[in-house]
């Protein structure tokens, strides 16, 4: 079977494996032995700027041309720490910028991209020592007097907090954060009635309401105002537009320290049901069912205004502004350091931008007991493999997995890793491991049968894979992978044409820009000697997946049986580019000198 069809299933996972490696360099974090290197890409960074980019390898390929002093300058070191940040290295950067900042030639953009990069690599006491400068200059849109006012409330200095706030103007998602900074200050000095009327300027706009009848809760609660702290939640949790997770959470977190458990976990259930499980789901359930009093929701000053933070920034999120939202995030966890819904999302904000290292870091300061803290040393594996650290990752895996014998989620990852890595057998192992768990097979799943049925056919063991692939298709009939995997693998072994032609048909109306999918297609169409419908299908193919040796390949067997030989060779030498499988170039090359043969 062409080695591409195992490239079908990866489209989206979440395990590394195949296609990371090119990708690793970018997040992986430098150690100070490397500083050197990170100095000489600065340096080549600079050169192809003003020099040209001649003199740019010459850096990289002769490290003499690069005089100590230079590297060493204050410019050295801020370049070194921009080219580092470049690479995804925050904490490399930061060095690097503290370097250039100790020297006397130091510049305002020095100080304000040093200040930034702090706030971004969550050194905020840092940042706020530059941030009285920054604002100055106008350039910060109002975010240094924020810095400020964090630091102030974390120390519990409500007064400079206060002056702070002044100097926020109300743009933006500033016009958020202020009310809820002003709200939370005004807790913070004693002021209940000051405070929930703090909040009224969000009421005036539609998306903050969810915010104001949060955080007017939250505020009664921390005050002890238990009456109005109960009527703020079930106005916040029985109105539709304004509900949400962390409401919901807080509000049961109410219920059951005010002593009624049993009404706490129904209502929970109640507004929680039909929306699916996740992560954040699944740890705030088990925080309500654990025995014991809990911990106030939010129990102070400093750990609401982190809460506002989190909030915004998940808001910013959904508004794919990254840069800003890291750094709210980073504002509320220097707020509260054991926040780990913020320790998460940041991870997450990490992971999105492919810089794997970053979100690690933040996964490892999530509670390892906690539900969170399960979800966080999976994405650990998951950006470990990302990394080309395959065996690190399926430890941590391994572990896991013995961990919580009822579990399959690890085993599923480590299963997974393997079949990226081609280790079909052991694949399998791990795969027949989860199913063994299971108390029985459900439609959910229906993933699970067709990895193992993945593994199953590349061990050569086609009649246990076609079991699996036709069970998934049993809980789940318009799946287009599997419809698409089997439908394909019935075309490569001369079986079942019309079935196999039907289920491609199938998936590509299902999923009409996948490449692969369509690919599919084009070769049943080949393999059936409609050549001409054939080509049309391969040439679409192509288009969206320009870069697959398998399918330039099939487009040029195509090309060659409708007489269109130029072109065939054109597209057989294109598939060489793009680095097949080993085993696949001397079937190419041969294509390429002697052509397909007569039929």
């Amino acid at each position: 079977m062409p080695q591409h069809l195992t490239a079908r299933k990866t489209t989206g996972q979440s395990y590394g494996g195949q296609g990371y490696k090119g990708q690793a360099l970018a997040g992986r974090a430098f150690g100070r032995s490397s500083s050197r290197m990170v100095l000489l890409g600065a340096g080549a960074l600079a050169l192809a700027t003003f020099g040209g980019p001649a003199a740019a390898q010459n850096i990289l390929d002769d490290e003499r041309t690069v005089p100590e002093e230079q590297v060493e300058s204050a410019f050295g070191k801020y370049l070194s720490g921009r080219y580092a940040q470049y690479l995804g290295d925050l904490t490399g950067a930061a060095d690097f910028f503290e370097g250039a900042l100790a020297e006397e030639d130091q510049s305002e953009s020095v100080r304000y991209r040093a200040y930034r990069l702090f706030l971004r690599a969550g050194k905020i006491e840092r940042a706020a020592e530059l941030a009285g400068g920054i604002e100055h200059s106008g350039r910060d849109g109002g975010l240094a007097p924020l810095v400020e006012l964090v630091i102030a409330v974390k120390t519990g200095n409500f007064a400079a907090a206060e002056r702070s706030l002044e100097e926020i103007e109300p743009r933006g998602f500033n016009s958020l954060l202020k009310p809820v900074a002003a709200a939370w200050i005004m807790l913070g000095r004693g002021s209940l009635e000051d405070t929930i009327a703090a909040l009224e300027p969000l009421g005036s706009n539609n998306g903050f309401r969810a915010f104001q009848a949060h955080h007017a809760a939250l505020i009664y609660d921390a005050a002890g105002a238990a009456a109005e702290a109960e009527a703020a939640y079930r106005s916040a949790v029985e109105t539709r537009e304004i509900r949400s997770l962390r409401g919901i959470e807080a509000f049961a977190n109410f219920l059951i320290r005010d002593g009624r458990r049993v009404e706490a976990e129904a209502t929970f259930n109640q507004y929680i049901s039909g929306g699916g499980r996740s992560a954040l789901v699944d740890d705030a359930w088990s925080r309500l069912v654990q025995p014991g009093m809990p911990e106030p929701f939010v129990a102070d000053a400093a750990q609401g205004l982190a809460e506002g933070f989190y909030g915004a920034a998940r808001a910013l999120l959904q508004n794919n502004t990254q840069d800003i939202a890291v750094i709210y995030v980073q504002l509320a966890i220097a707020l509260r350091p054991d926040f780990d819904a913020a320790l998460m999302l940041l991870g997450n904000i990490f992971d999105v931008a492919r810089q794997w290292e970053n979100a690690n870091t933040a996964y490892r300061r999530v509670d390892s007991g906690s539900e969170l803290g399960w979800a966080a040393r999976i994405r650990i594996a998951n950006n470990l493999n990302r990394l080309d650290q395959a065996e690190a990752a399926m430890d941590i895996l391994r572990r896991m997995s013995d961990e919580r014998p009822k579990r399959i989620d690890a085993l599923v990852g480590l299963a997974d890793m393997l079949r990226f890595d081609k280790r079909w057998e052991e694949a399998v192992v791990e795969y027949n491991r989860a199913i063994e768990r299971l108390d029985e097979l459900t439609e959910e799943n229906w993933t699970l049968l067709y990895s193992r049925g993945i593994a199953l056919e590349r061990s050569k063991k086609w009649a246990r894979a076609e079991s699996d692939f036709l069970r998934a298709l049993e809980f789940s009939p318009d799946q287009p992978l599997v419809l698409n995997y089997l439908g394909y693998s019935w075309i490569e072994r001369g079986t079942n044409f019309d079935e196999a032609r039907d289920m491609i048909e199938k998936a590509v109306d299902l999923r009409p820009r996948d490449g692969y999918i369509v690919d599919s297609l084009g070769w049943v169409l080949y393999q059936i000697g409609e050549f001409d419908e054939a080509v049309g299908q391969l040439e679409r193919a192509v288009q969206l997946r320009p870069d697959d040796p398998v399918i330039n390949e099939h487009l040029g067997d195509a090309y060659w049986r409708v007489g269109r030989r130029l072109e065939a060779r054109f597209q057989w030498e294109r598939a060489l580019i793009f680095e097949p499988e080993e085993d696949l170039i001397p079937v190419i090359q041969k294509k390429i000198r002697d052509g397909l043969e007569d039929i």
